[in-house]
C-alpha cells in the first residue's frame, strides 16, 4: 500500500493544533502532529483512548514509513486517523506504508573534486 492509498483508506484527520503542519492533504490541511508539546499530548490522548487511531511516521533503511501504532525510535511525527485500522487483537503484523524510498547511494557518483584521490590535486 502506498501513502496515497493509505491516506484514501483510513482518512487522516488535519492537525487542528497547528495552522502549518506538516503533509497537507487535498483541502490544502496540514495532517501530521509533531512529536513534542501541545501536538504530543493530544497524540497521547488519542492513543491512551483509541490507539487503533495513531500511525508513526518513522525513518527507515530504505525510506521513510507510516505504520500502525505509536512508536518512539526513529520517529518523525503522527497521525490520527478517522478509521481505525484492525490489528486483531495483536496477531496482525504492523501495516506499513512507503512514503518515500532512499535511492542507493553511489560513493563514487557526484564525488566533490576535494574528497576524490584522483581529482584531489586539480582543487
Amino acid at each position: 500500500m502506498n501513502f496515497e492509498e493509505w491516506s484514501a483508506r483510513y482518512n487522516p484527520i488535519p492537525n487542528h493544533l497547528d495552522d502549518n503542519a506538516s503533509f497537507q492533504d487535498e483541502s490544502g490541511s496540514g495532517i501530521m502532529f509533531e512529536t513534542y508539546g501541545d501536538e504530543l499530548q493530544y497524540v497521547l490522548d488519542i492513543a491512551n483512548t483509541e490507539p487503533n487511531r495513531v500511525w508513526t511516521y518513522v525513518d527507515g533503511d530504505e525510506g521513510t514509513w507510516v505504520t500502525n501504532g505509536y512508536h518512539l525510535v526513529n520517529r518523525i511525527g503522527y497521525f490520527i486517523t478517522a478509521v481505525p485500522y484492525d490489528d486483531k487483537g495483536g496477531t496482525e503484523p504492523f501495516l506499513d506504508v512507503q512514503v518515500d524510498s532512499y535511492d542507493e547511494y553511489d560513493p563514487d557518483e557526484d564525488l566533490h573534486p576535494a574528497f576524490d584521490p584522483v581529482l584531489k590535486n586539480e582543487v
